[in-house]
């Protein structure tokens, strides 16, 4: 039997992507393994209203888009039930 020490599973909110995250989280506990979920956001523009003032600024948005994906995060580890077993989380920002 093939022993994973740690089993990265990437999200993108899809029923599909949190079973696979069922099924790694079944695996690292039999093997003594460890999940880490990642879910990957682009890096948020300033919005604008109507009128062209500024209503968020990208720092408030980076704020947003982080918080959301830790609660999304946080979700997914109630589910597989993988607070035990060793959780990361990690929201990494790109362009």
């Amino acid at each position: 039997m093939m022993m994973a020490k740690r089993i990265l599973v990437p999200l993108d909110g899809s029923e599909s992507a949190e079973v696979a995250a069922t099924l790694a989280a079944d695996l690292a506990r039999s093997s003594g393994g460890d999940v880490r979920l990642l879910r990957v956001h682009p890096v948020p523009e300033q919005r604008v209203g109507s009128f062209g003032r500024v209503v968020a600024y990208v720092d408030q948005e980076m704020e947003r888009v982080a918080a959301e994906g830790r609660d999304y995060l946080e979700s997914v580890v109630g589910a597989i039930g993988a607070g035990k077993h060793g959780k990361h989380r990690a929201v990494r920002r790109t362009r």
